[in-house]
């Protein structure tokens, strides 16, 4: 149980081995989770800048990190990780449509592709929940390969608590007609028969677990709200420089 962890990825997955450090590394024979975090962290990242212009100057200062560090060196990982979250807000700007904030809008007539987040923000926060019910989805799903060895009654309670939000979350689709509305009962039937044998496996905390789960996939938010302040302070700059006769 005590044998020493050495994380090794692929070059690409490296430099946010980083993130991982700060926290307890995965213990020995468990899963690395540092693949998952290259592509959630800048993805989550681009989300919340979302613009073209703040993206490239972001990559401008990456590059004078990557080259101003040495190889191996942590300040060379956070430049590297710093390029991905460039390059995810850059994608993001082009989404949104925005260059600066609204200038990309007035100067160039650049146009949102998904929506604009000065305006949409139900989309905006239907995307970040969604994002957020596969990000926990897949951290029960890996919980349950992970402890399906050592601890199988506890990966049949992961398992199973992946299977009650799933249909959760089918179910409130299905009412507000996203889905079939015909797949509202096997979703509600799915989470009554699930119920008993996730209170079997985990014990009486498990309905507490559940929630705790649920309640973390609606903190997701969090993201459409600091993505709409990215917005508004880039609009609130401009609008201050144009008080002033630019």
């Amino acid at each position: 149980e005590d044998a020493p962890v050495v994380l090794s990825n692929p070059r690409l997955f490296r430099p946010f081995e980083a993130i991982l450090k700060l926290m307890p590394l995965p213990q020995y024979g468990t899963i690395d989770p540092t693949p998952f975090v290259a592509v959630f962290f800048p993805a989550f990242f681009g989300l919340m800048m979302g613009d073209i212009g703040y993206g490239l100057l972001l990559a401008l200062l990456a590059l004078v990190m990557h080259w101003r560090s040495k190889p191996g060196t942590l300040w060379r990982s956070v430049s590297e990780i710093a390029g991905a979250c460039a390059l995810f807000a850059v994608i993001a700007g082009f989404l949104y449509g925005e260059l600066f904030g609204d200038l990309g809008r007035h100067w160039l007539g650049l146009r949102a592709v998904l929506f604009n987040r000065e305006e949409a923000m139900v989309p905006f926060l239907i995307l970040a929940v969604a994002l957020g019910a596969v990000h926990v989805l897949l951290g029960l799903i890996l919980g349950v390969f992970a402890t399906v060895r050592r601890h199988p009654r506890q990966a049949l309670g992961r398992g199973v608590s992946a299977l009650m939000i799933a249909a959760i979350i089918v179910g409130l689709l299905a009412v507000v007609e996203v889905l079939p509305h015909g797949l509202f009962t096997p979703a509600v039937i799915t989470v009554l028969v699930a119920f008993p044998v996730l209170i079997l496996a985990e014990g009486i905390v498990a309905p507490i677990e559940l929630l705790s789960s649920l309640g973390n996939i609606l903190s997701y938010a969090r993201i459409m709200a600091l993505g709409v302040a990215s917005v508004m302070l880039a609009v609130v700059a401009n609008r201050m420089v144009g008080a002033m006769g630019s």
